[in-house]
């Protein structure tokens, strides 16, 4: 904001006056010489047409300027707070994000539990019941738990697959590894 220290009328009046070379605005009397406590009365000095439009065009570049002030300063504060809505809105999403990768970190923590239940399960099976139910099982959790197995049960329980199911499952085992997983 600018701070005025007297009045906007007063200074363009004040500088119209000065700028036409008037004797009110130099201090002197019309005759040229210093006012000196005279108690004599000055004649009023009238501007000209030319000094009253320009005082007008200054007043209202003046008022023009105040609004644009105004203006600025509404949008500085809408600003603020479209930054401060946006702030609320990146941290509410942080926070979704961190209990979202806890959930998926326990279900995976529950996943790797149960895959580890399930190895020890088929390593204490007979051979011929192991092979059972890891043909039933979707192959993906098959081949988790035939490379987690201990590799003796694991082959005992390939040999009592179907050759063609055990070929695939062997395949699967031996592949790559990626990022995803096997």
């Amino acid at each position: 904001m600018i701070l005025r220290t007297t009045s906007t009328v007063a200074t363009v009046g004040l500088l119209i006056l000065a700028l036409a070379g008037s004797p009110v605005a130099k201090g002197q009397d019309g005759d040229g010489s210093a006012d000196a406590a005279s108690s004599r009365e000055r004649a009023p000095v009238r501007a000209t047409r030319g000094q009253e439009r320009l005082a007008q065009a200054l007043l209202a570049r003046e008022r023009a300027l105040d609004r644009r002030e105004r203006t600025l300063d509404q949008q500085v504060e809408d600003l603020r707070a479209a930054e401060a809505t946006f702030q609320q809105k990146i941290d509410e999403m942080k926070s979704v994000r961190e209990e979202l990768q806890a959930l998926l970190d326990k279900i995976e923590e529950v996943e790797e539990e149960r895959v580890t239940k399930t190895v020890k399960m088929m390593e204490s099976m007979r051979d011929k019941s192991a092979a059972a139910m890891l043909t039933e099982m979707d192959q993906e959790l098959a081949v988790t738990v035939l490379d987690r197995m201990n590799k003796s049960a694991a082959g005992a329980a390939l040999a009592k697959m179907d050759p063609k199911l055990a070929a695939e499952l062997a395949a699967k085992l031996t592949r790559p590894i990626t990022l995803g997983g096997r």
